[in-house]
């Protein structure tokens, strides 16, 4: 069974390879861990606050601002962009907060593979592993899943995932995924 997701974007810590390709899943840290200050700001910047306490979203900066997560950064917990716009005339990045250090990275990573709107990610033995362990801890929680420090999709964890797979689904159509999957595989080592 794969993950799974609710599609929005963001990233964080460099896990990257000859061709600078990052990608990682990082535990979505709930907002109300956020430091007031850090909301604060971000409200002053812009930002409008998620209502919606379930969908684990800071809120949404409009797109011409720009955001210096890294400024936001603390021992444990770091702030994300959404890679997809949204929002009236997609004119907003949700703002995502993570843990600092992701539990997977690109050198998990076996294979990629792209049908129609949707990527899969096929992980290594030890990658699978990892990812059992990382879906049996966290279940009812939600995951980043990172490219290039912006996060493409946002999934809550239901369940132990055995299989050794996730998947990003939803991508806007066939050309988006396929440049997702063309950006992963640059980063697999052959």
């Amino acid at each position: 069974m794969l993950l799974s997701v609710i599609l929005i974007s963001c990233t964080g810590v460099k896990h990257e390879n000859n061709s600078g390709v990052t990608f990682g899943i990082y535990r979505v840290t709930e907002p109300s861990q956020v430091q007031g200050f850090v909301i604060d700001s971000l409200k002053a910047a812009g930002m409008q606050p998620e209502v919606n306490a379930e969908r684990k979203i800071l809120g949404y900066l409009p797109v011409e601002i720009h955001f210096d997560p890294s400024i936001f950064s603390t021992d444990s917990i770091k702030l994300m962009e959404s890679f997809f716009t949204i929002g009236e005339n997609n004119g907003y990045r949700a703002i995502i907060a993570v843990s600092k250090k992701p539990e997977m990275d690109i050198t998990d990573i076996q294979r990629i593979k792209q049908e129609g709107s949707e990527v899969y990610i096929y992980f290594t033995r030890k990658g699978a592993g990892k990812w059992a362990d990382f879906t049996k801890q966290h279940i009812g929680e939600s995951a980043a899943l990172t490219i290039n420090e912006q996060v493409y999709t946002l999934p809550r964890i239901n369940a132990e995932i055995r299989n050794g797979a996730a998947v990003i689904p939803g991508l806007k159509d066939e050309a988006t995924a396929f440049k997702v999957a063309k950006e992963l595989n640059k980063g697999l080592k052959k």
